[in-house]
């Protein structure tokens, strides 16, 4: 029997992502991810200073350039996934929890697909900060000391996204029977056939949902 594992959002330095080595997974059922002293690092959990923010005209690409005093990183969102960041604002300190992705388009190489985003008070990072020396110590040194720069619009890149309003809709009606196949999702859900198989495979690849004879299953 196949052993699903639910991936954790794990708290780190950003500059310690950066020292990391990103490893596409070649198992069916395992996220890519980034191996960082040893750890295999598919989800984050990070709070963070908002040092700006770009949105597409249009609304339907948003992201955030964000610092936690280690080194930056940038967080994006794109269609229905926008309004995640719609009331974050450049100066905000906000906990952001999210899936680290590669990113073969940019210096960094990497960025945060944000599930979660929600604004913190301050003294949330001070203690954030105190969590990471202790287990962690100091920030590493990081190569990429310098700020990251506002991004192009002529550059940025058109991909399709996980939209978490849909995954929700198809974690809700799994929850409630598990006995529904892809033509029964298709049937309840508002969608096209292509957008629910790619919002299904990435339910597979990340440990939410599990499929046993055409059946789709909650990872418990």
């Amino acid at each position: 029997m196949v052993n699903f594992e639910r991936q954790p959002a794990q708290k780190i330095w950003i500059s310690n992502l950066y020292n990391g080595k990103f490893v596409k997974s070649e198992e069916e059922f395992k996220p890519n991810y980034l191996v960082v002293n040893e750890r295999n690092i598919s989800r984050v959990n990070l709070v963070v200073n908002v040092i700006n923010k770009y949105e597409k005209e249009g609304g339907n690409y948003v992201s955030l350039i964000l610092d936690d005093g280690s080194a930056q990183i940038r967080t994006k969102c794109w269609g229905e996934d926008c309004k995640l960041l719609k009331n974050i604002e450049k100066g905000e300190i906000v906990l952001l929890i999210g899936k680290v992705k590669e990113d073969k388009f940019s210096e960094e190489g990497i960025y945060i697909n944000a599930e979660i985003v929600k604004k913190v008070d301050p003294n949330f990072e001070i203690l954030r900060k105190l969590e990471l020396v202790k287990e962690f110590g100091k920030p590493s040194e990081h190569t990429k000391k310098e700020s990251l720069i506002e991004e192009d619009p002529e550059e940025i890149e058109e991909i399709k996204m996980s939209s978490n309003s849909l995954r929700n809709k198809i974690l809700n009606l799994i929850e409630k029977n598990e006995n529904l196949d892809f033509e029964n999702l298709l049937k309840k859900l508002n969608c096209s056939d292509s957008d629910l198989l790619y919002e299904v495979n990435e339910l597979i690849k990340d440990g939410e949902i599990f499929e046993v004879k055409g059946k789709y299953k909650l990872l418990r």
